[in-house]
């Protein structure tokens, strides 16, 4: 008999990462993660999985053991663990024994790449330099970018990122990039990874631009770098302003491909496959007429650790394999370098959230979500087409609760646009009742909610729920001209899109139309404070990570200061009142709706004095609103936080809502 899911079962799910193919096809390793309840923290460890065979653990998992890669020939492992204290490299025999701590450096080891030949490892490290003086100093500051959510604080200047090799024989390391360049790491793109020259001779990497004042006035911007394996002054390939991540070499070795686009349509402008000449410096936009942005932007709360999204290059260099958002689903796909051709390869109403090609056998290892299974490890062969599953990490859990699956909607938009959303029933429904429900409304706007696997969505169903969410305008994975919609728009277009969804979904039938709640996190918790500030048809409300006064997010944010021009179509801010006017604090006195307000202490991304704003003026107007504060906590606080205050976030959500509507 299954039961009913409850919120302390965050604790028994097992998440799946970074799934990595053999060369020889036949094996597949992978980084699973849990939560030490004890201890209150995450632990990681490194596992092989084949066909018909359990998967066999390799590493201890005492602390974050992942980045496993395999060597060329296939006879030893490399991996990343901070068991003895800070991030080292360690190398592993794929016979399971002779495990061996390779790197013994101050400071952070990651994002190991072997070299073509298997002698050599390249990783980057992140090192604090200047930390010798210890004492209490003022900060200096001339610099725009001031915060950075990741560093739950201000930035430090002396941490500094740079490209290594190691020798696996001698041991010997290789400085690669000089003193004087070391590499930027913005937050939302993982752009500082290296990739080896087809013949070793180079690596390639990308990194944000090296001047500060020029980084400032140019965010988005990333180039692309080639610097020769034995160290050197990294070459400028890449001549324009847009990002670059996660670059491959061709298979000739003369142009490097990588995920990034031209700025066109700014923070809006979706992903593309790129390609650059290494002596023009000219970008090819090579998905030109692909309207899908590359990469994963699907929201969700049960998802932790890195996995590799790299392009992958077949075996005779003409295709090129990514990921791509579409339609709420991320599936795999191809272009042929000659044609431009794309097609989906690996599909399905899921989430393909990393994988990885084995190209002298044609197989792909995929690792994938979907609504009812958090994650698990598949093989698919290109030549048959035949997709293998290799794991069934959560089976025991699973087994044992009750799980709503969603159903996808349509609805039409104001100007015609069709749109969707999904809606899930409660545990336990009954044909002819009725029941409460919560509109949940996803973050970015520039995400998408889609078929994967959510926790609290799973949770509040089980509470006796309906469940609603859509993908409003701004959303990806729809194309570019609905992102672009977005702009100018906030408060406009995209609260329509959502009161329509919400008017459609009515029309199941089991809905209560007088018990309907209504959450989100960050852009959500901005369009939570807008709906309840502009109607009064939600009986509660929860917003979370909340943006209330677009005027001080503008310079309180660790990103404000260009995403709030760029979301006002890159016009300066001649006068704050085009920012006070879509701003949910300018109509708190219209709120009525009971409100909780949750928020992270060292959220940089959307500041708490957000959630401050708003709690002292509706509080000082006899409104009824409670807040929480989450302490040693950033904007991340749903997906990767500490487990015991998510545990207690889904608690605070539960109960308020269930507080109002019973």
């Amino acid at each position: 008999m299954k039961r009913k899911l409850i919120s302390d079962d965050i604790y028994k799910i097992k998440n799946i990462s970074d799934s990595q193919i053999s060369p020889n096809g036949a094996k597949v390793a992978f980084v699973k993660t849990v939560i030490d309840e004890i201890n209150n923290k995450y632990k990681s460890s490194i596992w092989i999985t084949q066909e018909d065979k359990e998967p066999i653990k390799i590493t201890n998992g005492r602390g974050i053991d992942n980045m496993p890669r395999w060597s060329p020939n296939g006879k030893k492992i490399c991996y990343i663990s901070d068991q003895n204290g800070n991030k080292q490299l360690y190398l592993k025999s794929n016979n399971n024994e002779n495990t061996k701590q390779i790197t013994f450096l101050q400071g952070d080891v990651n994002f190991p790449v072997w070299s073509p030949d298997g002698r050599k490892i390249a990783f980057t490290l992140r090192v604090k330099v200047n930390n010798e003086d210890q004492s209490l100093k003022p900060m200096e500051i001339n610099y725009l970018k001031l915060k950075s959510n990741d560093c739950k604080g201000f930035i430090d200047k002396n941490i500094k990122n740079y490209i290594y090799t190691i020798d696996i024989e001698s041991k010997t390391l290789t400085q690669v990039t000089p003193d004087d360049f070391h590499l930027f790491e913005p937050e939302w793109h993982q752009i500082n990874n290296v990739s080896w020259s087809p013949n070793g001779e180079y690596l390639v990497f990308t990194s944000q631009i090296q001047d500060e004042y020029d980084r400032d006035k140019h965010p988005w911007k990333a180039d692309v770098y080639i610097v020769n394996s034995e160290g050197g002054i990294p070459k400028n390939i890449k001549k324009d302003v847009g990002p670059a991540s996660k670059p491959i070499w061709s298979a000739d070795g003369k142009s490097i491909i990588f995920i990034g686009h031209l700025n066109k349509y700014l923070r809006t402008t979706i992903l593309k496959l790129c390609r650059v000449p290494i002596n023009s410096g000219k970008v090819e936009i090579l998905t030109e007429s692909f309207d899908r942005t590359l990469e994963d932007f699907t929201v969700h709360d049960n998802g932790f650790g890195y996995s590799d999204t790299y392009p992958k290059l077949s075996l005779d260099g003409k295709t090129v394999y990514f990921i791509a958002s579409d339609f709420g689903s991320v599936n795999l796909f191809s272009l042929s370098l000659e044609t431009k051709e794309v097609k989906r390869v690996i599909g399905g109403d899921r989430r393909i959230y990393g994988f990885d090609l084995c190209q002298s056998k044609n197989k792909i290892a995929i690792s994938y979500s979907t609504v009812d299974n958090p994650g698990d490890i598949a093989l698919f062969d290109l030549n048959t087409e035949k997709e293998t599953r290799l794991t069934d990490i959560n089976k025991d859990f699973l087994n044992s609760v009750s799980l709503s699956i969603p159903e996808e909607i349509s609805y039409m938009s104001k100007d015609d646009i069709k749109q969707y959303g999904w809606i899930m029933k409660p545990i336990g429904f009954k044909e002819g009742k009725k029941y409460p429900c919560v509109l949940e409304i996803h973050g970015g706007p520039y995400t998408q909610y889609g078929w994967t696997f959510f926790f609290e969505f799973q949770l509040l169903a089980a509470q006796g729920y309906a469940v609603i969410y859509c993908n409003p305008r701004g959303s990806r994975g729809y194309g570019q001209k609905l992102s672009y919609d977005e702009i100018n728009n906030f408060g406009k277009l995209d609260y329509d899109d959502i009161m329509r969804f919400t008017d459609e979904a009515l029309e199941c039938g089991y809905i209560d139309s007088e018990k309907l709640a209504v959450t989100g996190g960050s852009y959500g918790g901005y369009m939570t404070n807008w709906i309840i500030s502009h109607t009064s048809r939600f009986k509660v409300a929860v917003t979370q990570r909340c943006i209330s006064n677009w005027m001080t997010m503008y310079t309180m944010s660790d990103t404000g200061y260009f995403m709030v021009n760029e979301m006002l179509s890159g016009k300066d801010l001649e006068n704050l009142i085009d920012l006070w006017q879509i701003s949910p604090l300018a109509y708190a006195e219209n709120i009525n709706t009971p409100l909780l307000i949750l928020h992270s202490e060292k959220d940089m991304r959307c500041p708490i004095e957000q959630s401050e704003q708003l709690y002292i003026l509706l509080k000082s107007l006899d409104k009824e609103v409670e807040m929480v504060r989450f302490p040693e906590s950033n904007h991340g606080l749903s997906r990767s936080g500490i487990p015991s205050l998510r545990l207690a976030r889904l608690n605070y959500i539960v109960n308020y809502i269930k507080k109002h509507i019973d």
